[in-house]
């Protein structure tokens, strides 16, 4: 009956496990602990908060976790006095919270900007002894944040006996909030290691004043050189905070060129692309093709793309890189051209390299392709024969996918003789739920039926 509930709560469709609730109570498991909260949490994915309720009240004697799922839920729907009421009535139960509810009840007074709440709480930690737990004083650090006492939050920061990168990001956004921009830099500096969390709320935070755009800019660069991604709202922040900078190099152009195509907005990537070639006395740069025939392969652009890469020695004076190379034929592969991309890389007037084999591969098992995947994959085993084993299992996958196991087991035998590293005896397959491993001979055996 677990197995059953645990099934439906995994799957997208966990309604379809509601008639299973009925089939309980009648066969009496409905006593269960383990059962009802399955139940309770079955409901609260369905939406049905009611339900949920009605499981949680019928329990004999509520458990922390049945606590926790509960005011969850109530917390994500935004009925916060019914969070509350949960928050009570477990520490009256003689259940000791743990550190999920103390977390979900800082959230709560961030939320309610209840500054004798989030006292409360902490009070409630220092008796727990709970402090060891980063998550749980990133929320306490939050929530003096979100009711406006900087300086409590400081002084719990300045306390902990670790300051790890999710209690400095919650430090860092309260500071930014309030403009206070050294404070902000000085924890962000200290960090050891960092993150795309903290990188995009200090670009976020910068963005907000004309006079930090520079600064903003400066963040972003360094993020982009450790290889984070920006999300979508960081993204338009530094593009923002290039509009206003004085004087726009080809970085800050480029930026702004990549930073819309990463987040699909390919059309503008393509607008400020034209603008800098016609209006701007900025030249650009192999980074900056780069960046906009990454965005033309994201958004299918296929005669753009390819106008673009004929620009560049034509009009520009660049000779295409290796890295230009792959980009068109990942390009033109996305677009299921895979002949064109063929032909493409024999005209390539250098030795292509893994990546430009890598990217027909990628293409050819997206789309089917199997003579096609096996050409890309046997160029590319020439130049990196162990280095890559997911261009095996590209190839394997492929053949897998066509029905030709003959393949599949030529691949499995080529990783054994050259010693390439994978679960040893399996082979894979990709199907709706997923990639798969499986044992040649239970394919042979089947295939065989």
């Amino acid at each position: 009956m677990a197995a059953a509930l645990q099934s439906f709560i995994d799957s997208s469709s966990p309604s379809q496990g509601k008639p299973i609730h009925a089939h309980i109570i009648k066969s009496g498991h409905h006593s269960s602990t383990s059962i009802s909260i399955k139940l309770l949490i079955l409901h609260l994915k369905c939406g049905s908060l009611n339900n949920a309720r009605k499981v949680f009240d019928e329990m004999t004697k509520p458990t922390v976790s049945a606590f926790n799922y509960l005011i969850s839920g109530y917390f994500r729907a935004g009925i916060t006095e019914k969070c509350l009421e949960l928050a009570r009535k477990l520490s009256f139960s003689g259940e000791k919270p743990d550190g999920f509810t103390l977390s979900m009840v800082l959230r709560l007074s961030a939320a309610m900007v209840s500054f004798n709440l989030a006292k409360q709480t902490h009070s409630q930690i220092i008796k727990s002894e709970l402090w060891y737990d980063d998550f749980l004083f990133a929320a306490l650090i939050d929530s003096y944040v979100k009711n406006g006492m900087i300086g409590y939050a400081r002084s719990i920061f300045d306390a902990l006996p670790r300051r790890s990168l999710v209690c400095s990001t919650a430090l860092i956004v309260g500071y930014m909030n309030q403009n206070s921009f050294k404070d902000a830099e000085e924890v962000f500096r200290c960090l050891v290691q960092k993150d795309d969390v903290v990188y995009n709320a200090m670009i976020e935070g910068y963005s907000k004043l004309v006079e930090k755009a520079s600064r903003s800019f400066e963040v972003y660069k360094e993020m982009r050189f450790e290889g984070y991604k920006p999300t979508i709202s960081t993204a338009v922040s530094v593009i923002g905070a290039c509009s206003l900078l004085s004087e726009k190099n080809v970085f800050s152009w480029t930026s702004m060129i990549d930073g819309y195509g990463k987040n699909g907005i390919s059309e503008e990537a393509l607008k400020l692309f034209n603008k800098m070639r016609t209006c701007s006395d900025v030249k650009p740069n192999h980074t900056t093709f780069l960046s906009v025939l990454s965005a033309c392969g994201h958004a299918g652009l296929v005669s753009g793309g390819k106008e673009i890469f004929e620009s560049m020695e034509k009009d520009h004076g660049l000779q295409p890189r290796m890295e230009h190379y792959a980009c068109m034929v990942d390009l033109l592969g996305r677009a299921d051209r895979l002949l064109e991309a063929y032909d493409f890389i024999k005209r390539i007037p250098e030795k292509p390299n893994s990546d430009v084999w890598g990217a027909l591969l990628g293409a050819s098992r997206v789309h089917g392709h199997v003579a096609m995947a096996d050409i890309a994959a046997m160029e590319l085993f020439k130049l990196c024969r162990n280095e890559r084993p997911g261009a095996y299992l590209a190839l394997s996958n492929t053949f897998a996918a066509a029905g030709r196991w003959d393949g599949v087991f030529r691949v499995r035998e080529m990783m054994k003789e050259r010693r390439v590293s994978k679960n040893a005896g399996y082979s894979w397959v990709d199907s709706e739920e997923g990639l798969h491993g499986f044992h040649f001979d239970e394919i042979s055996g089947r295939s065989a039926l």
